[in-house]
């Protein structure tokens, strides 16, 4: 019995990680066609050039804390709304959220025809583990 179990481990020591990267890379590929993945670096260099931070948390998330400056726009599956986004497309946007699970939220910016799309893919808890702004 001890030998079936030990393939069994060593597949899951092998295939498991590779599963959160390559989770990763097909969110990245799928939010490539028109927006491009930031680190809280870029985040910070967009947010002096201008840009517009949009939060995509829950309003409840947002009101705890959020990256200073943000604005809030929750992301729903079904309902994204896109009001309160600047009418200039062009005007550089960041949105970001908790983590990956916001990349269709970049996407549907995108369809609506917003053209300097950043997506921060690592998130709001990302951003606090530098220690940056918050408000």
């Amino acid at each position: 019995m001890r030998f079936s179990v030990i393939p069994l481990i060593g597949l899951a020591l092998f295939v498991g990680p590779a599963l959160p990267g390559g989770a990763q890379a097909r969110s990245a590929a799928a939010v490539s066609a028109g927006t491009k993945v930031a680190s809280a670096d870029d985040v910070a260099k967009a947010q002096s050039a201008g840009a517009v931070l949009v939060d995509a948390r829950t309003s409840i998330q947002y009101s705890v804390a959020h990256i200073k400056g943000a604005i809030n726009i929750p992301y729903r599956e079904k309902d994204f709304s896109l009001g309160g986004m600047p009418a200039d497309k062009a005007t550089p946007i960041v949105i970001y959220c908790d983590g990956a699970e916001c990349s269709k939220a970049s996407m549907v910016a995108i369809r609506a025809g917003y053209t300097n799309v950043l997506w921060y893919r690592d998130g709001f808890p990302n951003w606090v583990s530098y220690d940056r702004p918050t408000e």
